[in-house]
C-alpha cells in the first residue's frame, strides 16, 4: 500500500485552525499542513492542486444575503485578476502530468470558464477534462465543467473545472 501525504495551504491564519480542527475531527493522518509563506517560498511541485479561488459568492446569495450590498460590478473583474495570478501560480508548481481542480462559489462566467478559457489560450499545455466521470450527468456541462446555478439542487451556486497538462 502507498502512502500519500497530501499538503493544504490557505493565507488565512483562522481557515488553517478550522482545516487543522476538521483533519484532526475526522483523523486524518495524510494530510499536512503547510505554511502559506512556506508554498510560496519553497519552490514546491505538487501533482494535484485545488485552487478553491477568492470570488465574488454570487452562487451563494441564498445564504449570505448580505453580499448582495457590500459587492460591486468592479468587484467580478478585481477577482478575475486574483483568480487568474492563482492559475498562473499553480501551473508554475505543478508536476509534469498535474492537474489543477479550480473551482469557486459564483456564477459568473468572468469568474469560471472565462478565467478558463483565458488561461487555456495563454497555456496549450493544459487541457480540459470533463467532470463527468465524477459527478452525476446533470451538473455537468457540455464542455467538462461542474456547473450549477444552485436551486437545481437545493443549495449553493458552484463552478468547478480539471485541467490536466497534456501528455508529451
Amino acid at each position: 500500500m502507498i502512502f500519500v501525504r497530501h499538503p493544504a495551504t490557505d493565507k488565512s491564519h483562522e481557515r488553517l485552525q478550522l482545516l487543522q480542527n476538521n483533519i484532526s475531527r475526522n483523523r486524518l493522518n495524510n494530510v499536512e499542513i503547510l505554511s502559506y509563506d512556506e508554498v510560496i517560498s519553497s519552490g514546491q511541485k505538487f501533482d494535484v492542486i485545488l485552487v478553491d479561488a477568492p470570488c465574488t459568492g454570487t452562487g451563494v446569495l441564498a445564504r449570505r444575503p448580505d453580499l448582495r450590498w457590500r459587492r460591486i460590478p468592479d468587484d467580478i473583474e478585481l477577482m478575475a485578476e486574483i483568480q487568474h495570478a492563482l492559475l498562473e501560480f499553480s501551473a508554475e508548481r505543478l508536476n509534469e502530468q498535474g492537474r489543477i481542480i479550480y473551482s469557486t462559489c459564483s456564477i459568473e462566467p468572468e469568474e469560471n470558464d472565462g478565467i478558463i478559457h483565458s488561461f487555456l489560450t495563454e497555456h496549450t499545455e493544459f487541457e480540459i477534462k470533463s467532470t463527468s466521470q465524477y459527478l452525476a450527468s446533470e451538473l455537468v456541462d457540455r464542455e467538462g465543467f461542474l456547473r450549477v446555478l444552485g436551486p437545481e439542487i437545493k443549495g449553493d451556486g458552484v463552478f468547478a473545472a480539471r485541467l490536466e497538462k497534456k501528455i508529451a
